[in-house]
């Protein structure tokens, strides 16, 4: 299953500031990833936590699906129950 991440503002932002903005731009997650995982991105000055903060199916006109993955920064846990 094809999957695209997209990022929050706030994520590209703090990427942006620590070098690792073309990393997180390149980054593909698998298909596996849930809300709430956390995904590290090292970089020259340090490590930078990012986490899944949601799942969305996009349907294309002909049909075909792909799984968006969006992840913040920072890491802060979902308010789900």
């Amino acid at each position: 299953m094809p999957t695209v991440t997209h990022w929050t503002a706030t994520a590209l932002d703090s990427a942006r500031r620590h070098g690792l903005e073309a990393a997180l731009r390149a980054l593909v997650l698998p298909a596996g990833a849930c809300i709430d995982d956390h995904v590290e991105l090292a970089g020259p000055g340090g490590v930078l936590t990012f986490i899944v903060r949601r799942r969305c199916w996009q349907a294309a006109a002909d049909g075909t699906l792909r799984l968006c993955i969006e992840l913040d920064h920072p890491a802060r846990p979902s308010q789900r129950g």
